[in-house]
């Protein structure tokens, strides 16, 4: 019995090392370019995938409007925030310029905080409000940035705490209807 149980833990213990390095092989064969951020630096990083199908048409304009609706975080910074920086660095990585990216995020719900200017954000929570740098890197990118009115009223913040960078719309009720009619893609995070 003991033999057996000799044989499992090394049995064992080879998956393990093999697993391992197999792991450090793959890390090391992806080097400096694996994640890469060709529009938005250091936010929504991508593997560019330049032989995968459906790739983006660089003469095609793209109208979005993403929801951020989550508190949650990626990153230290609002996690729908980040992958609206991904959205843009796949299209950007594809080709597709800034004037063929239309992009609108509508923010409501637990992500309505991220509005609020540095000051007011320190003074509500403490600290500074880590998504001012990834909302100044995606409206340097294009994107359009508002926030529903409803959801500031619903979160307590005083209209005047709002970031200057971002739009105060009526509701986000009405917003992404008005966008689709228009022609935007719904793309909710």
């Amino acid at each position: 019995m003991k033999h057996s149980a000799k044989v499992l833990q090394n049995t064992l213990l080879s998956i393990f090392l093999a697993a391992s390095l197999h792991s450090v092989a793959f890390a090391a064969g992806k080097g400096d370019n694996f994640w890469v951020y060709p529009v938005i630096e250091g936010y929504g990083r991508i593997h560019p995938l330049p032989d995968a199908a459906m790739q983006p048409d660089p003469e095609t304009t793209y109208k979005v409007v993403f929801t951020a609706t989550k508190g949650k975080e990626k990153d230290g910074v609002n996690a729908s925030l980040w992958r609206v920086a991904r959205a843009v660095n796949v299209f950007g990585q594809a080709g597709v310029k800034q004037d063929h990216r239309d992009f609108v995020v509508v923010i409501s719900g637990k992500a309505t905080p991220l509005i609020m200017s540095n000051q007011a954000y320190k003074a509500k929570h403490g600290k500074d409000n880590p998504n001012l740098k990834l909302i100044k890197a995606l409206q340097d990118a294009g994107v359009k940035l508002q926030v529903c009115g409803q959801a500031v009223a619903e979160n307590k913040i005083d209209y005047k705490a709002i970031n200057p960078d971002i739009t105060l719309t009526l509701s986000a009720l009405s917003d992404v209807p008005m966008l689709q009619a228009q022609g935007y893609s719904l793309f909710p995070l």
